[in-house]
């Protein structure tokens, strides 16, 4: 009776017909007691070494993804991105508390260096569109910029305030010379010495409320006003004084404005334009 032989589970071949009481012909393997059935073929123990580390190798590759550039880039979630926007975002924060506590324009300068730093850190990043936090970090530029926009115009302002403020100062130092030019001044010229200071005020009066000069600017209007006040009043009193004298007819065949040219008796006033200026950090717009 023929039987037929499949090998080992080790060393399985293809069926082999053999004759009764024989051995294979192919392996040598004698004939069991049952009939021999084709093996079981094992998985290999090799390959399933290599697949277990494949396995593992693979899971330890997923957990860390994020931070292997060429596989969490395409992804977008990339450890790196989240580092920068956080650092950005921390940068804005500070910007912001910097413009807040601003007493100059130094100051604002220091603020738009840290909204500018925070752009470039996002931009040297070079996140995504794919990445989950592009959105808020697109928005992020975008409000940085406004900001850097805002500072640059606030400190334009600034600068045009500051050259504001020297102008209406050197004319006012123009009225006081006028008054230290002679030892009493008339009409005329007390007149000038009152326009020359008006024009003063209305060009310290350009200066914004907002200013960091404000307290300056309102210094130097308020010293201003008080001088033609002053002067002002020099002027009515000279007025009065050739009024009397008209109606006394004491002036003659004198010519009245001879008479006056010659009344003066007022006596240049001192300098009170400001010169320095208040502590800046006792206030802030």
């Amino acid at each position: 009776m023929r039987w037929t032989c499949h090998g080992s589970e080790i060393e399985p071949h293809s069926p082999e017909e053999n004759e009764e009481g024989l051995t294979c012909g192919v392996c040598g393997k004698e004939k069991p007691d049952k009939p021999d059935k084709p093996p079981v073929r094992g998985f290999p123990v090799s390959l399933a070494i290599a697949s277990i580390i494949l396995l593992l190798s693979g899971g330890a590759i997923y957990t860390q993804s994020d931070k292997i550039d060429f596989i969490c880039r395409p992804l977008g979630n990339c450890e790196s991105f989240g580092n920068a926007f956080k650092t950005a975002t921390s940068l804005a924060n500070d910007a912001e508390k910097e413009m807040s506590n601003a007493k100059n324009v130094e100051d604002l300068k220091k603020a738009e260096s840290l909204f500018i730093r925070s752009n470039q850190i996002i931009s040297s990043a070079s996140i995504p569109n794919t990445s989950p936090i592009f959105g808020r970090v697109k928005q992020l530029m975008v409000d940085n910029k406004k900001m850097i926009e805002t500072l640059a115009l606030i400190a334009k302002k600034e600068i045009e305030a500051k050259d504001a403020l020297q102008r209406s100062m050197s004319k006012a130092s123009e009225a006081d010379k006028l008054g230290k030019a002679s030892q009493s001044l008339n009409i005329e010229q007390l007149a000038n010495q009152q326009k020359i200071l008006s024009e003063a005020a209305s060009i310290a009066k350009t200066i914004s409320e907002k200013s960091f000069l404000k307290l300056e600017k309102n210094k130097a209007i308020q010293t201003y006003q008080d001088k033609i006040a002053s002067i002002q009043k020099d002027i009515y009193k000279l007025q009065q004084a050739i009024l009397i004298i008209k109606q006394n007819s004491v002036i003659g065949d004198t010519p009245l404005q001879e008479i006056e040219s010659d009344i003066s008796g007022i006596q240049p006033r001192p300098s009170s334009s400001p010169t320095t200026a208040p502590n800046r950090d006792e206030w802030l717009w």
